[in-house]
């Protein structure tokens, strides 16, 4: 396949001002809809130099995914231009998007194929800039196996020999709580060097990693051990509004300090 020479033309672009109020935005989401973010101890993201191209490929679970990864990226690998492609109809749908790196690509059409090769290349292209990648390309449980991809990621990394390609496990749990948590794992970086030049096998490793790190998360989240996670953002707690005011009055007419997790109560 032939690529059409970069231009100067921005392919994406991010407005700084709005993406950090809306990366807040998120942050406060996540306190108010979760118990907890957790990742994984050890299995944190991998130190990647700044003047190496970045793509993190990830497992799509869940309507949280995106906005999770503007938010991880700027906590995870910041000072990094982060981007990531979306459908063009649904961006036309939420245009707002277009100025937090998000680029459109028509589904399913070779015309979109080469556009999203083409637009991932001229933005890897800039120093510190990292893409967002759920190679799956449509929701896909957390159980599915074997881990399948499109042929996008595989395509790019075969292009990109000097790119580091990162594999992000996600997955959304009930607990104890009334609040589900999100438990997050990075695997280990991969060259693009290292998957070789040809797409196919190439595709067979990046689909095994991600894979391999989904079980691992998998082992984690089953074990309902928190002292195997970091927890990255605490949020809300405590059982029902008419209950958590009971333990409210009681604490305070003992004098006593209430603690409003559902895993606190005796």
């Amino acid at each position: 396949m032939t690529l059409p020479k970069p231009t100067n033309q921005p392919p994406a672009r991010i407005v700084p001002v709005l993406f950090s109020a809306f990366v807040g935005y998120i942050e406060r989401t996540l306190k108010k809809q979760f118990h907890a973010v957790r990742l994984v101890h050890n299995a944190g993201p991998p130190e990647v130099p700044k003047d190496r191209a970045l793509v993190v490929f990830l497992n799509h679970a869940s309507w949280w995914d995106p906005l999770l990864m503007m938010w991880l990226g700027s906590r995870c690998f910041p000072g990094r231009e982060q981007f990531g492609p979306i459908d063009a109809e649904q961006l036309k749908r939420y245009g707002f998007f277009k100025y937090l790196g998000v680029f459109g690509v028509e589904k399913g059409t070779a015309a979109g194929a080469r556009t999203f090769l083409r637009t991932s290349q001229a933005l890897l292209a800039r120093p510190g800039a990292m893409l967002w990648l759920t190679p799956q390309g449509r929701f896909a449980d957390v159980r599915e196996r074997p881990v399948q991809f499109a042929a996008g990621l595989a395509h790019l990394a075969v292009r990109l020999p000097e790119a580091t390609f990162v594999p992000l496990s996600l997955e959304y749990a009930f607990g104890q709580e009334r609040l589900p948590e999100i438990f997050v794992r990075f695997g280990s970086a991969l060259s693009g060097a290292d998957l070789g030049g040809e797409a196919g096998s190439a595709q067979a490793v990046l689909e095994r990693a991600l894979e391999a790190n989904q079980e691992a998360l998998a082992a984690v989240v089953q074990a309902r051990d928190q002292a195997r996670c970091q927890t990255l953002v605490e949020g809300g707690g405590g059982a029902s509004v008419p209950y958590d005011l009971w333990r409210r009055l009681k604490a305070f007419l003992r004098r006593e300090r209430l603690a409003l997790n559902h895993s606190s109560v005796p």
